[in-house]
């Protein structure tokens, strides 16, 4: 009698165990492959992004050493990233962020069954990434980049606050940044109700970037709405040519750029993806997320070098402000 109650006893405790804490159970140790535009150990946003990652990962119950391993990979060099890329597909990753479309696609490529997600899609449809951004249908889903003329604009009426003398703006176009879906029309009509005379650069990158500053100046180009391969380099660049410019990421203020508007940091939501695959949602059936916090990063310094300053409506709008 008194084992038959010992054991009733045990299988109502086993009842009780919560549905969280049994989805903390996994069979095996997970693998997580992460390819970046750049080191986390030499860019400082990255390592923020990554951090950021981490501790969402175990806010989840996802322990690095315990049930988790992160493969952590970042390079400029689109070589480099497709043999990131090719490491992780052969090493059967049980999922692959991957930091943009270019990423992605090259994953793809290589298989139709690891999950994919990417952390800045652009255009993901007409690209083929997804079927649709509410039932991907695939092995891909993730969070969108913001592609569309608001953005753009919005990023012009920024520098036009900043620097009330541009009038004729770069939009550089870099190569994957070329796959995003914008209508540029509607980016130059926004343009010309600030008074801007807006060109499309697509940058030849075959060439040294000094050649591409020096194109600037022969024609009459004073300021720029930028995206940029080596920001450190391309921000000495425009501080020396005297370019007031405004960029897409963070990252090129904390290098000493003068302004940046864009989505916040998606890590957190990134996780989020990485946990549902991983507790055996497929991919295919978790609709892509769009971003709903932004930030402008406004640097005080590059301001000064630039012989600008910040109107109090600016400083009022900065989330971030770089001294």
């Amino acid at each position: 009698m008194r084992s038959a109650r010992r054991d009733l006893l045990l299988a109502l405790a086993g009842m009780a165990v919560s549905p969280a804490a049994l989805a903390q159970r996994v069979d095996r140790k997970k693998r997580v492959g992460l390819v970046f535009e750049s080191s986390p150990a030499s860019n400082p946003v990255v390592g923020e992004w990554l951090a950021d990652f981490r501790q969402r990962l175990l806010e989840h119950g996802w322990t690095e050493g315990g049930n988790l391993e992160l493969m952590v990979r970042g390079s400029i060099s689109n070589k480099e990233k497709i043999a990131a890329v090719d490491e992780l597909v052969t090493g059967r990753v049980d999922a692959i962020v991957a930091s943009a479309n270019f990423v992605a696609l090259e994953a793809l490529r290589r298989t139709t069954t690891i999950p994919i997600i990417v952390r800045g899609a652009y255009n993901p449809v007409a690209l083929g990434l997804v079927s649709s951004t509410v039932r991907p249908g695939g092995n891909v889903t993730g969070i969108l980049a913001l592609a569309g003329p608001e953005i753009w604009a919005k990023r012009l009426a920024l520098l036009k606050q900043a620097a009330p003398s541009v009038s004729r703006v770069a939009d550089l176009w870099i190569g994957d940044f070329q796959f995003m879906d914008v209508d540029f029309r509607a980016i130059q009509d926004a343009a010309r109700k600030l008074g801007i005379d807006l060109v499309k650069w697509e940058v030849d990158e075959t060439l040294p970037i000094e050649r591409t500053f020096e194109a600037f100046k022969r024609d009459g180009i004073n300021g720029l709405l930028a995206v940029a391969r080596d920001i450190k380099r391309f921000v000495e660049l425009a501080r020396v040519h005297r370019l007031p410019t405004v960029y897409g990421l963070k990252s090129a203020v904390l290098a000493g750029g003068l302004m940046a508007y864009g989505a916040a940091s998606n890590a957190r939501s990134s996780a989020d993806f990485v946990n549902k695959v991983l507790r055996g949602t497929k991919a295919g059936d978790i609709p892509m997320d769009s971003p709903r916090e932004f930030e402008l990063y406004l640097n005080l310094k590059a301001a000064r070098d630039l012989g600008l300053t910040f109107s109090h409506s600016l400083l009022t709008e900065a989330t971030h402000i770089v001294r």
